[in-house]
């Protein structure tokens, strides 16, 4: 730790120090309540040190997706926030976890909206094809129809953006279609 509270750490040793350098990062969550910090320990508790396909950490990506989050909807509700530290896990093996930190199963339900409309996988057509096509409208509508609200598409929004952070310049086609073609004329609509 350095004087301005910044970690220096070699890019190498990193994994070995997710879980530190996410606890810091923590720390700079603007909006914590107790529901928020229950919803990070619970996501430190089952992501642990797991990474995902992009080689970040699972806590990490949720992190840094719910700091993205914060920064874009001032005042948004809190399940939101703790939906988004959250949004990895598997709802029905932790379900019982869930309710205990959220007796009321609001962010639970948060998570199920969100997985509806974040796992629907984009499948684009071959660009020939795609001219006089309702496709991308089609897509388009499925999405803000599944998400049932901005604070949804603003998680779904966010968890990309930090995706596409992760993997740099080896972004595979269909993901950099899915962005320019379905999420960016969202988040423009959107005011993002």
């Amino acid at each position: 730790l350095s004087e301005d509270n910044s970690i220096w750490i070699l890019k190498a040793d990193k994994r070995n120090f997710v879980t530190e350098i996410c606890d810091f990062n923590f720390k700079m969550l603007r909006a914590k309540s107790e529901l928020i910090s229950k919803a990070y320990n619970l996501a430190r508790d089952i992501y642990g040190k797991d990474t995902a396909y992009t080689s970040q950490a699972f806590l990490e990506h949720a992190l840094n997706t719910a700091l993205t989050l914060g920064s874009w909807a001032e005042g948004l509700d809190e399940s939101f926030i703790a939906a988004a530290i959250l949004q990895d896990i598997d709802l029905k093996k932790h379900e019982k976890e869930l309710k205990k930190i959220d007796p009321t199963n609001r962010v639970l339900g948060i998570l199920q909206t969100y997985n509806r409309a974040s796992k629907n996988p984009y499948r684009p057509l071959p660009l020939p094809e795609l001219r006089g096509s309702y496709e991308i409208q089609n897509v388009m509508d499925k999405l803000v129809k599944l998400s049932r609200g901005p604070e949804i598409l603003l998680m779904v929004f966010a968890s990309k953006l930090e995706t596409l952070k992760a993997l740099g310049t080896s972004i595979s086609e269909p993901v950099r279609r899915e962005v320019l073609e379905i999420l960016a004329p969202l988040a423009e609509r959107l005011g993002r």
